[in-house]
């Protein structure tokens, strides 16, 4: 969905409106070169995937532990079949076979998509790690900065422009630079296994039988839709992975992603000490699970579909910019009805929340897309 930089993970959040993202898909345009359109074509490639990491997902399977009720599965799933089914598929029932060979081709992607986004998960992580060290180190020893929180947006910058200029080697300080280049080097690792693990995930996202609807839209590519797939992919009670096809309605997706709200506030509101208005209950952590790290790997996927639907403030002359896309239109729509219910909210406020509501839509549609709706 972005092309690879050096430091991938370094990424800006804005709080404001979205800008432009040309060429935000670059990564996302490659085509696989192999593989018939065929279904057995279809079967080999997923074979060829799945052979280094099927014996790993499966050992995952067994280890485990989330709750079917909590997910909204369905045990049985849109695809399982019957026995009876099953004969009729063997005696040769032409719609019988196209389906199973779907089935086996979506599982045996999601099991290849799953298993390499849990490395990149990781690789993300000590990436962050790394990236928060070195800033620490330069905020405390190279800036005036002493604690004070109204001068933390000026430290940040400085930091930034600090950890800059010793990559250059612009500096005069070189033992900075050493720790700066030595730093970077230590992360490299990583920056590979990220990338290596984001190409299998998009080559096998592009398999999916969804992926030409996520091609017409602006903004979404492969590497959004794998991570999609991987975080849904909770451990259904008969060992097998979730897709999109076991949750019943879209509601039950965003639950899983921590889009769905709780008692008129959203699953990120409840996390926050200073915003949230009460403290939830472990029986009501339980029934409304949030995982900081899912729900945050969603909204960079809806940050990513909003700027490319959204001409910048620069380019129409305006203050906020415009939309030029379905999704964008959402955004900027969620922006004006807060701005008169919510005046209180600040600029970064708002732009999460439209953020959060235009990927409900997304997801939305996603989830009727992947099951003929």
């Amino acid at each position: 969905m972005r092309n690879t930089r050096r430091h991938p993970s370094r990424e800006t959040q804005t709080t404001g409106a979205p800008v432009s993202a040309a060429g935000q898909q670059g990564s996302e345009t490659q085509k696989l070169d192999a593989g018939s359109s065929t279904n057995d074509g279809q079967i080999k490639v997923v074979n060829q995937l799945n052979h280094a990491v099927v014996t790993g997902a499966r050992d995952q399977q067994h280890r485990e532990t989330q709750l079917n009720a909590v997910a909204g599965l369905s045990y049985s799933g849109r695809h399982r079949r019957n026995a009876t089914q099953q004969e009729h598929a063997a005696e040769g029932a032409p719609d019988q076979r196209i389906d199973d060979i779907h089935h086996h081709l979506v599982g045996g992607l999601v099991i290849t998509i799953r298993a390499a986004h849990r490395q990149r998960r990781y690789a993300l992580k000590v990436q962050q790690k790394i990236d928060r060290a070195l800033e620490a180190y330069v905020r405390i020893n190279h800036t005036a900065w002493r604690g004070d929180e109204a001068d933390a947006e000026a430290i940040r910058k400085q930091v930034a422009s600090i950890i800059k200029a010793a990559r250059a080697g612009e500096l005069g300080d070189i033992d900075l630079i050493e720790l700066v280049q030595g730093t970077d080097a230590s992360r490299a690792p990583y920056d590979k296994l990220r990338h290596n693990t984001e190409k299998r995930m998009e080559q096998a996202a592009k398999q999916l039988p969804v992926y030409p609807w996520i091609e017409s839209v602006r903004g979404a590519g492969a590497l959004g839709l794998a991570t999609i797939v991987a975080e849904v992919a909770a451990v259904k009670p008969d060992g097998s992975f979730a897709t999109l096809s076991d949750y019943s309605s879209p509601a039950k997706v965003w639950k899983r992603l921590g889009f769905a709200p709780y008692d008129g506030h959203a699953g990120s509101t409840w996390k926050r000490a200073t915003w949230r208005p009460r403290a939830l209950t472990a029986d009501e952590w339980v029934a409304n699970p949030f995982s900081g790290e899912r729900y945050a790997l969603a909204i960079q996927i809806g940050t990513w579909l909003i700027n490319a639907q959204w001409i910048s403030a620069k380019r129409t002359g305006g203050e906020t910019g415009e939309p030029n896309g379905p999704y964008g239109r959402i955004y900027a729509e969620r922006r004006a009805h807060t701005a008169r219910t919510h005046p209180e909210w600040s600029k970064g406020h708002s732009h999460s929340d439209a953020v959060r509501v235009t990927m409900k839509v997304f997801l939305r549609d996603l989830w009727q897309k992947w099951n003929g709706r």
